[in-house]
């Protein structure tokens, strides 16, 4: 019994992509890589928001019942400024 085998070309070699995909799939996005990627990614993007305050902002927004406006974000830097100074130094 021999069996014949195709010498695959360097692109399947290399491909990620299931020779049949299920019919649902998200097509070439639907690799566990990519689910991870976009796991950190988002972690990433939700880690810089509350670094540079933004989503600070948008529960301030939430709380107050606002919309994005400058008058909303002057409103929203003076109540981060008084509870900074509200806040006790150490030393």
């Amino acid at each position: 019994m021999t069996r014949e085998y195709r010498k695959k070309s360097m692109m399947e070699t290399l491909s990620w992509r299931p020779q049949n995909p299920h019919p649902n799939a998200d097509s070439q996005w639907s690799h566990p890589l990519f689910s991870n990627l976009k796991r950190a990614l988002t972690l990433a993007r939700a880690t810089l928001r509350e670094i540079f305050d933004e989503a600070a902002y948008d529960r301030f927004l939430s709380a107050h019942h606002l919309s994005n406006s400058a008058e909303a974000y002057a409103h929203f830097l003076r109540d981060r400024r008084a509870a900074v100074e509200r806040r006790p130094r150490c030393c």
